[in-house]
């Protein structure tokens, strides 16, 4: 992968299914699709989590798909999300993280 290009990955989070998409996107604004997973959504209704183990079992099910098609892992993604019940506002602030989450860069 050249300098300049870089990966993005998306997550379409719904109640019948989820869907994952990584792809490359080139310095010319060229995006080169690599890879897609899908998985049935479960713990989701009306595009609600009701069951926060099952939603995250199909999230991880699609994540796995299209990190195995394209050979990349990724550590992030940008997620949509959409429904009635769906909020938003700014705000900045730490934001604490899991021990078993993999820190991208660690000061020594």
């Amino acid at each position: 992968m050249r300098k300049k290009d870089r990966i993005i990955c998306g997550l379409d989070i719904g109640t019948t299914k989820i869907c994952m998409m990584i792809a490359r996107a080139h310095a010319a604004n060229d995006l080169e699709v690599l890879s897609t997973g899908y998985a049935h959504s479960a713990g989701l209704k009306k595009g609600v989590v009701v069951e926060l183990d099952e939603a995250a079992a199909s999230i991880r099910k699609a994540a796995e798909e299209a990190e195995m098609k394209s050979g990349i892992s990724v550590d992030w993604v940008n997620v949509g999300i959409s429904g009635d019940h769906i909020k938003s506002f700014n705000c900045h602030g730490p934001l604490p993280l899991r021990a078993n989450i993999r820190k991208s860069h660690r000061r020594t």
